[in-house]
């Protein structure tokens, strides 16, 4: 098992050294996002059953499998770590009355996020602010569930036990904590298959995934129990084809447009870790997770 490391040592901001890579991938990508892979606010893979039919249903229903995890009730406190622009956390919302509290590092994503809040007349049941998920700004036992939907994976491993510590603090006894996430099959890898990793990752501001074993261990180091982790990539392989063909259709544009400095080098690693995610896949280095843990009564 991977041990703390030094990699949250704050940057001369006073930040954590991970935040402005993860501001920047983030800001850096949006429209990629939201042109390409977006529809109805999701930004994370898609679940595909035997009733879906379009790329929109499978990304609510990748949603609604976290949430099945737990027993969402009206008046219920819900912490969305690492909101995004709000999707999951509005559809929770709309789909469960739950109160949402979601935290994100980016600026420009808490602007979004409460601009479709007031759209959807949500701003009653759903608030957003800047904060860490590894140092919350909250009391102890404020939440009923902590979400957190693909974007633990984007903190180094130290900062990952860090927000299980939160998570389990932050809990009401009986809480739940929910991840959907990437996680490497072993550690370690050959080094070709290591240096695969690392150029497919980078390029999505992820200094590196947990094995199942880690993620599992540290959660019941943060003093989880039940702590449950099912392999449901099966369900997504579509979604990660899906990703793999846009950027191999769009990659020769995107060269183009890099030359006519259309693009920024951002969105280039981006579309670049778009078609090395699927040749990780195929040598099956990693898989997608739905974790699911609880606090002691």
């Amino acid at each position: 098992m991977a041990e703390p490391g030094n990699d949250t040592v704050p940057a001369a901001s006073g930040e954590p050294a991970y935040v402005e890579p993860i501001v920047k991938y983030y800001d850096g990508t949006w429209f990629d996002y939201r042109v390409v892979w977006m529809r109805g606010l999701g930004m994370h893979w898609g679940y595909w059953d035997d009733q879906t039919r379009t790329h929109a249903q499978s990304l609510t229903n990748m949603t609604r499998a976290l949430a099945g995890r737990a027993s969402m009730r009206p008046g219920m406190r819900v912490l969305d770590a690492g909101c995004g622009v709000g999707g999951p956390a509005l559809w929770l919302a709309e789909t469960y009355g739950v109160e949402v509290l979601g935290v994100t590092l980016s600026e420009a994503q808490l602007a979004r996020a409460r601009k479709y809040a007031a759209r959807r007349k949500l701003e009653h049941l759903v608030r957003f602010e800047i904060a860490d998920f590894t140092a919350l700004p909250y009391d102890e036992g404020s939440f009923d569930v902590v979400w957190a939907q693909e974007s633990v994976c984007h903190v180094p491993a130290a900062a990952k036990q860090l927000f299980l510590k939160e998570a389990s603090r932050v809990l009401k006894p009986g809480g739940r904590m929910l991840m959907e996430d990437w996680f490497r099959i072993a550690r370690p890898y050959t080094s070709d298959n290591e240096t695969l990793m690392h150029e497919w990752l980078e390029g999505w501001a992820i200094d590196d995934l947990a094995t199942t074993d880690e993620i599992t261990g540290w959660s019941r180091d943060a003093g989880f129990t039940d702590v449950d982790l099912r392999n449901i990539t099966p369900f997504a392989f579509r979604s990660i084809r899906r990703l793999h063909r846009l950027a191999r259709w769009l990659g020769p544009g995107g060269l183009i447009l890099k030359a006519l400095h259309l693009r920024t080098d951002v969105e280039q690693a981006n579309l670049r870790s778009a078609k090395l995610q699927w040749a990780a896949y195929q040598r099956n280095l990693w898989l997608i997770g739905l974790l699911a843990a609880t606090k002691p009564s």
